[in-house]
């Protein structure tokens, strides 16, 4: 879908979103996103980030550039 919708002037972001609960949800977030780094995916380069709950704790970190692995 997104291939030829351009020239509609359709531009895409990259967007991350968490949400989760307490501590838990915290290091559960940070070791899925550890993990997506390992494998190339750095969601600090997201154009929008956004978190709820938790994912408010760990959306700051990804904001401000923190490696998740620390």
């Amino acid at each position: 879908m997104r291939e030829g919708m351009e020239k509609f002037g359709v531009r895409w972001n990259t967007v991350a979103c968490a949400a989760c609960c307490a501590i838990t949800g915290i290091a559960w977030m940070l070791g899925l996103l550890a993990g997506l780094a390992e494998r190339g995916v750095d969601l600090r380069a997201a154009d929008d980030i956004v978190g709820t709950s938790a994912g408010s704790v760990v959306g700051a970190q990804l904001a401000t550039g923190v490696d998740v692995e620390e």
